[in-house]
C-alpha cells in the first residue's frame, strides 16, 4: 500500500467502516487521480450539509457529507469551505436530494484543504472573484472529478501547496480574471513548495488573465502531471503556458498542444531548473494564433536563471510566433526527434521571469509577480547561452528574421545544429546569425535563404563571431542574397567561417565582408556565384579598422570573381588539389600551390602578387578575345602560366601576363602555349608578346621556360 494510503487509514482508524467502505476509499486514494464519479459510502455520523443555501462551512475533524442541490455563499475573505484538523469531507451531487453543489468565494477559496481530506466524486461549480477555487495545504488532499471552474477574479484554478495534493479528471476551467500587470496571477494548475496536482481525463482550461499561468511548478518536489492531452486555450496578453522553477517539474503526455490567443505570450519557460527528456511529451506544440503590429510576438519556449530542458520533436507555429527556442545567458536548450519551428511574426518576441519566491500563495495572488523582457531579433533558435538542435525544421518569413542566432554580451552563445533545415524568406533575413561572442557550428544541414540578407551571416561590434558547417549546403538566393556576410567591427580581432564538405552558392556574392574575416573551405566543399564569390569591402566611417576578408581553399572547387574596392584587402590560397574558376578583380594577394589551379575566364588584375606554383589557366578565347592577367608582382615557384595564342607572325594575338606599377616577376615557372587557329608563321622583331612590363615594372631573364614544344603548320 502507498505511504500516502497507509498515513490516511492509520488517521482514520477510530472510524467504523464496512469492509466495503474501506475498500472503496483505499481504491481513491491510491489513484494518482480520480478517474471516473464513484458514489462513497457515508459514516452515520458524519455531519450534513443541505440541501439549500448555506453560509461557509468549517470542518475542523471528523467527517461530513454535503449533499446535492447545496449552494454554499462565503463573502469577503472567508472560505467557503474549509476541512482542516485530519477532517474529512465528501461533496457529492448524488446524495439525496441529488443536484449541483455551488461553492462561491469572494477573496477568499472556494474549497480549502488545510490539513484534511475531500473528495468529490460526482462534479462541483466553484465561483471565485478574488481567491483561488481550490487549495490543498499541507499534507491535505483532495480529489475532484468534472469540477467546473469560474473564476471572474485574480484568483488560481488549483493550488496544491507544502506538501498537498490535488487529484483532478475531466475539470473545465473558465478563468475570465481581471489580473493586471500588478497582480499576475489567475493561474490554472498550480504545485507550489512541494505540492502535488495530477491530472487525468479531459481537463479544459480557458484562461485570458494577463500573465496567467496553464500549468506551473515551483520549488523542489513541486509537480503538476497530466495523465491525458488537456486542452488549453489562453487568450490573455503575457500568457504562460508552462512554467517550472526552482526545481518544480511539469509532466505532458505525448501530443499535448497549447493555445496562445493573446499576443507577448510563452509557451514554456524553464527558470533554475533542469527538464529531462520526455518530461513535457513528445511533439509539444506552441501555437500562436494572434499577431499584432504593435505588441511582441510569442516565444516557443525560453530558458533563464540556469534552466536546462530537453524537448522532443517540440513544435511551435502561428502567425504570432516570434522565436521559436529562445536560450538566457547560462543556459541550455537541446531540440530531439523532429522539431518544427515557424516563424512568422513582426515584432520581436518576448518572455517573463518571476520576480517573487514562488508562484501561489494559500492566501490568494501573488502581485507583481513577473518581469518582462523583450528583445530582437525574431529568431527560431536564438541563443544567448547554449542550443543544440537534431532534427529540427525551421521556417521563418518574419522580415529581418534569423533561421538561427547566436551572441551575447558576456561569455559564448553556442548553437550547435545537426541535420537542421533552416529557410528564412523575409526582407533581409538571415539562415544563420552569429554576433558578438557567437559561436554557430554545424552538421549535415540545409540553410537556404532568399528574397534578400545573408545565407549566413557574423554582425559584431565588440568580440568576434564564428560559423563552422560540415557537410551541409548554403543557398542563397535572390538578386541581393548573400551566401556569407561579414561586419566586423571589432578592432584587432577576426571573424572567421568555415566549411568543410558540403556546398555554397548564391547568385549574387557567396562571401562578403567588412572588416577582418578569415574563411576556409576545404575537405572537398564547393563555393560558387555568377557573380562575385569573394568581395572585401572597407569599412565606413567611423568604424576605421582595415577591411582584410582571406579565403583559404584546401581540396575545394570555387568559382566567381573575386577582389576589393578601394581601401579595402582580398587574399585567396588555393591549397591541396584546390580549383578556382573566376575573375580576379583588383584582389590582393592570390596564392597557388603546386596542386592547385586557377582558371582565368576573362581579364583580371591583381594589385599586389600572385604566387604561382601551381597552373594558372586562360580560358580558350570566344569571338577572338584573348585576356590579359595583370599583377604588380609574379612570384614564379615552378607554376606553369598556361595561355592560349594565335600562332601566326610578329604580334600575333596572345593571352598574356601584365606587370605594372613598378612590380617585379621572379622567380622560375613554365610557360605553356595552346594554338588557337594560327597556321604557323616566321617572326622576324619581337614575336609574339606573352609577358609585358609597364609602368616601370621588370621581369628577370629565368621567369617562364617552355614547358613544351610550341609547333604550328610546319613552324
Amino acid at each position: 500500500m502507498p505511504a500516502r494510503c497507509r498515513g490516511f487509514c492509520h488517521r482514520n482508524k477510530s472510524l467504523h467502516r464496512s469492509a466495503l467502505a474501506i475498500a472503496l476509499a483505499r481504491a481513491m486514494l491510491c489513484m494518482p487521480v480520480v478517474l471516473s464519479a464513484v458514489l462513497l459510502p457515508i459514516e452515520s455520523d458524519a455531519q450534513t450539509f443541505g440541501p439549500g443555501t448555506l453560509p461557509p462551512i468549517d470542518l475542523n475533524g471528523g467527517t461530513a457529507l454535503i449533499v446535492g442541490n447545496t449552494t454554499v455563499n462565503a463573502t469577503a475573505g472567508t472560505h467557503a469551505v474549509r476541512v482542516r484538523g485530519g477532517g474529512t469531507m465528501t461533496i457529492d451531487t448524488q446524495q439525496p436530494p441529488s443536484g449541483a453543489i455551488i461553492l462561491t468565494a469572494g477573496n477568499g477559496n472556494a474549497l480549502f484543504a488545510d490539513g484534511g481530506t475531500v473528495f468529490v466524486p460526482n462534479g462541483l461549480n466553484l465561483f471565485t472573484t478574488g481567491g483561488n477555487a481550490i487549495v490543498v495545504n499541507g499534507g491535505s488532499q483532495v480529489d475532484i472529478a468534472a469540477g467546473q471552474f469560474n473564476i471572474t477574479g485574480v484568483g488560481d484554478a488549483v493550488v496544491a501547496i507544502s506538501g498537498g495534493v490535488a487529484n483532478v479528471s475531466n475539470a473545465t476551467v473558465n478563468s475570465r480574471a481581471t489580473a493586471t500587470a500588478n497582480i499576475s496571477n489567475a493561474h490554472g494548475f498550480i504545485a507550489e513548495s512541494g505540492g502535488r496536482v495530477s491530472l487525468s481525463g479531459i481537463n479544459q482550461l480557458n484562461m485570458s488573465a494577463f500573465n496567467a499561468v496553464a500549468f506551473g511548478a515551483s520549488g523542489a518536489n513541486s509537480v503538476v502531471s497530466s495523465a491525458t492531452q488537456p486542452l488549453v486555450a489562453m487568450s490573455g496578453i503575457g500568457s504562460l503556458g508552462i512554467y517550472v522553477h526552482d526545481g518544480g517539474q511539469v509532466f505532458m503526455p505525448a501530443g499535448t498542444t497549447i493555445t496562445m490567443n493573446g499576443t507577448n505570450s510563452v509557451g514554456v519557460s524553464v527558470d533554475n531548473t533542469t527538464v529531462a527528456a520526455g518530461t513535457l511529451g513528445s511533439g509539444l506544440t506552441i501555437n500562436f494564433t494572434n499577431a499584432s503590429p504593435t505588441q511582441a510576438g510569442g516565444t516557443g519556449v525560453v530558458t533563464l536563471n540556469g534552466g536546462v530542458v530537453t524537448l522532443d520533436s517540440f513544435n511551435v507555429a502561428g502567425i504570432g510566433a516570434g522565436a521559436g527556442a529562445w536560450s538566457r545567458p547560462g543556459t541550455t536548450i537541446t531540440l530531439t526527434g523532429s522539431s518544427n519551428i515557424n516563424i512568422a511574426s513582426t515584432t520581436n518576441p518576448t518572455f517573463y521571469n518571476l520576480l517573487t519566491n514562488n508562484l501561489a500563495s494559500v492566501d490568494g495572488p501573488v502581485g507583481s509577480a513577473f518581469g518582462v523582457v523583450s528583445g530582437l531579433p525574431i529568431a527560431g533558435l536564438k541563443s544567448q547561452g547554449s542550443i543544440f538542435s537534431t532534427g529540427t525544421t525551421v521556417t521563418v518569413s518574419s522580415p529581418n528574421g534569423r533561421g538561427g542566432y547566436a551572441e551575447v554580451n558576456t561569455g559564448t552563445a553556442i548553437l550547435d545544429i545537426t541535420n537542421n533545415t533552416i529557410t528564412t524568406t523575409g526582407t533581409d533575413s538571415a539562415g544563420l546569425f552569429a554576433g558578438d561572442n557567437g559561436a554557430i557550428t554545424g552538421r549535415d544541414s540545409r540553410i537556404t535563404t532568399r528574397g534578400g540578407g545573408a545565407a549566413m551571416a557574423l554582425v559584431n561590434f565588440v568580440a568576434p563571431a564564428f560559423i563552422d558547417l560540415t557537410s551541409s549546403q548554403v543557398t542563397a538566393t535572390g538578386a541581393d542574397t548573400i551566401g556569407l556576410y561579414s561586419a566586423n567591427r571589432t578592432t584587432g580581432l577576426v571573424n572567421q567561417a568555415a566549411l568543410t564538405g558540403g556546398s555554397m552558392t548564391s547568385e549574387y556574392v557567396a562571401i562578403l565582408g567588412n572588416g577582418p574575416l578569415d574563411v576556409t573551405v576545404d575537405g572537398g566543399a564547393s563555393v560558387s556565384s555568377p557573380n562575385y564569390l569573394m568581395y572585401s569591402q572597407a569599412l565606413a566611417t567611423p568604424f576605421a579598422q582595415p577591411s582584410i576578408v582571406q579565403l583559404f581553399a584546401d581540396d575545394a572547387t570555387l568559382s566567381g570573381a573575386a577582389g576589393a574596392n578601394a581601401g579595402a584587402t582580398a587574399n585567396m590560397t588555393l591549397h591541396n588539389g584546390s580549383h578556382w574558376t573566376g575573375q580576379a578583380y583588383y584582389l590582393t594577394n592570390g596564392t597557388l600551390d603546386a596542386t592547385s589551379i586557377w582558371t582565368v575566364p576573362t581579364d583580371s588584375i591583381l594589385t599586389a602578387t600572385l604566387t604561382n606554383a601551381g597552373r594558372v589557366e586562360f580560358t580558350v578565347p570566344q569571338n577572338g578575345a584573348f585576356k590579359e592577367l595583370w599583377t604588380r608582382d609574379y612570384a614564379g615557384t615552378g607554376g606553369t602560366l598556361a595561355i592560349n595564342t594565335f600562332l601566326g607572325p610578329d604580334n600575333s594575338p596572345s593571352d598574356k601576363l601584365v606587370l605594372y606599377n613598378g612590380g617585379n616577376a621572379s622567380g622560375a615557372g613554365f610557360l605553356e602555349v595552346a594554338n588557337t587557329d594560327g597556321a604557323g608563321d616566321v617572326t622576324v622583331a619581337n614575336g609574339i608578346l606573352v609577358v609585358q612590363a609597364i609602368e616601370g615594372a621588370t621581369t628577370s631573364g629565368d621567369l617562364l621556360a617552355l614547358a613544351a614544344p610550341v609547333i604550328a603548320g610546319p613552324y
